[in-house]
C-alpha cells in the first residue's frame, strides 16, 4: 500500500459512480449530507471461492453494552513523538442506535491506553491518520482491543501497513447503504491473462425494495490483466426496523496466484424518500 494512504468518513464531494447513479436518478438531495467510508485494504487471495476479506481477528459486539476502546502497538515507535511512526489511529464503526461514527485515538507505544471518546457498539476498520518523521506506516502491530492489556484484540493494522485487515459493515435499522468495490489485482507476467477474480457481496438483515431480507448478490466475476482495476457498483439496500445489517465481503481468484489492493466506498443514509 502506498505510504501515508488514507481512508476516511467524510460527507461526499467527490467520486464518480455513487454520485452519477444519484444524479441520473434525481437523488442530489443525498450528495452532501450523508456519510461516506472510503476504505482501502490489501487483500492476499486464495484460490478457489470463499475467501473473505472480513476482519481478520475477534469481532466487537457491544450490542448490549457499547464500550470505549484501547489502543495498544507491539512498538514503542507507534507514539505521539514528532520522530515516531503512527502517531494516530481513526476508527470507523457505529454508535448504540446504529449511526455511523468515526473517532481518532492517539497511541502509546506499547502500553494500552483507553484514548477514544466514543462508546462503540460496532467496530469496522481502522487506519493510521497521523505521522510522525519515523515513517509513513505502523512501526509494530496496532491493536484496537477491549482493555490495556489487550485481552480481546479487534481490529489490526499489521507493522509496514497503515489500515487494519478486512472489512464487514455493520448498520443499524432503518439505515441504507450502497457499496462500491473497487478491485487492483497484483498479478506475475506469466499470471497476467491467465487470472480471474471473483466478488462478492453478502447482505443479511437488509430488506431490498420487494424482495425478502437476508439476499446474497452475486457481483460480478472478472477476468483480469495485472494491474487492471475494475469497479463494481451493488443496489440500494435498506436495514430492517429495529435490527443490524451487515455486509461481508468475499474475494477469490481462479487460475494462477494473484494478490490485491482492494478499495470499498460505502455510501450511508439514512432518508425515507429514498
Amino acid at each position: 500500500m502506498a505510504a501515508g494512504a488514507a481512508c476516511s468518513v467524510r460527507l461526499i464531494k467527490e467520486g464518480v459512480a455513487i454520485e452519477k447513479f444519484l444524479k441520473d436518478n434525481n437523488l442530489e438531495h443525498i450528495i452532501g449530507s450523508k456519510f461516506i467510508w472510503d476504505i482501502r485494504m490489501n487483500l492476499a487471495l486464495t484460490a478457489g471461492l470463499g475467501t473473505k476479506m472480513s476482519i481478520a481477528d475477534n469481532i466487537f459486539d457491544g450490542t448490549v453494552t457499547p464500550a470505549t476502546m484501547f489502543i495498544d502497538s507491539s512498538s514503542a515507535s507507534d507514539d505521539t513523538g514528532s520522530t515516531d511512526h503512527c502517531q494516530e489511529v481513526t476508527v470507523l464503526g457505529i454508535v448504540a442506535d446504529g449511526t455511523p461514527t468515526k473517532d481518532t485515538m492517539a497511541t502509546n507505544g506499547t502500553t494500552g491506553l483507553d484514548t477514544g471518546a466514543v462508546s462503540w457498539r460496532r467496530i469496522i476498520h481502522s487506519y493510521g491518520s497521523a505521522w510522525g518523521s519515523g515513517d509513513d506506516d505502523a512501526a509494530g502491530d496496532i491493536y484496537i482491543q477491549d482493555d490495556a492489556a489487550g485481552t480481546t484484540k479487534y481490529l489490526k493494522i499489521a507493522a509496514t501497513a497503515n489500515e487494519s485487515d478486512g472489512l464487514k459493515i455493520y448498520l443499524g435499522g432503518g439505515w441504507k447503504c450502497m457499496v462500491e468495490l473497487e478491485m487492483n489485482p497484483v498479478a506475475t507476467a506469466a499470471s497476467a491473462n491467465n487470472t480471474m477474480i471473483a466478488m462478492k457481496a453478502v447482505y443479511n438483515g437488509f430488506k431490498e425494495h420487494g424482495t425478502d431480507p437476508d439476499y446474497a448478490y452475486d457481483v460480478l466475476s472478472l477476468g483480469v490483466a495485472g494491474g487492471q482495476r475494475k469497479r463494481l457498483f451493488p443496489l440500494v439496500w435498506e436495514v430492517e426496523e429495529g435490527g443490524e445489517g451487515t455486509v461481508d465481503f468475499e474475494c477469490s481468484y481462479f487460475g494462477q496466484t494473484a494478490s490485491a489492493v482492494c478499495s470499498a466506498r460505502v455510501l450511508v443514509w439514512k432518508d425515507k424518500r429514498f
